[in-house]
């Protein structure tokens, strides 16, 4: 089924669901595990702190933080007996998900699972959905696990296969 699967984790609150969802996959196909995480050293700034300042106190306390977030995710992965791999990858020239794709065209997984904050109108317009560009570029299937903010939607997970409709599904139970 698959031998490889890609997961792009973010620093947020469902980054655990994503993770949790491609290990359960990854030990059920007894598949190899690439735990990506695309590091934005500009998320935390405010542009007026001098390049000393951040360079200093400010980028090694990101890379730190992300850095504590792969590893965490590489020990869950061990104790649930997949065999995996960290790649942190730092935010440069394009969006993540150009990266998220640029590591699966490199890397060649049989399935690519990450989180979507589950956006409507606005927001959607104005903040853009990483997820939904890696589903229209992706060449291989993206299975998107949804914030799980709101326990009362069945909407939780989808399969989205190149060339293919979307389908729905929930989540495994947590």
């Amino acid at each position: 089924m698959y031998s490889k699967i890609l997961v792009a984790i973010d620093d947020g609150p469902s980054a655990s669901y994503v993770l949790d969802e491609a290990i359960g996959l990854a030990a059920a196909a007894d598949a190899r595990l690439r735990v990506l995480h695309v590091m934005n050293p500009v998320t935390n700034v405010s542009g007026f702190e001098r390049y000393a300042a951040y360079a200093a106190h400010i980028l090694p306390h990101i890379q730190q933080r992300c850095t504590a977030l792969l590893s965490d995710a590489i020990r869950r992965a061990a104790v649930a007996g997949v065999d995996s791999e960290l790649h942190l990858y730092e935010a440069d020239r394009m969006h993540p998900w150009g990266q998220v794709l640029e590591v699966a065209l490199a890397w060649h997984p049989d399935l690519i699972v990450m989180g979507t904050h589950c956006r409507h109108g606005g927001d959607r317009l104005v903040l853009g959905n990483e997820a939904e560009w890696v589903v229209r570029k992706a060449k291989v299937p993206v299975l998107l696990v949804g914030d799980r903010v709101d326990t009362s939607s069945s909407e939780t997970a989808m399969l989205a296969c190149a060339g293919t409709d979307v389908a729905v599904a929930p989540a495994a139970p947590s």
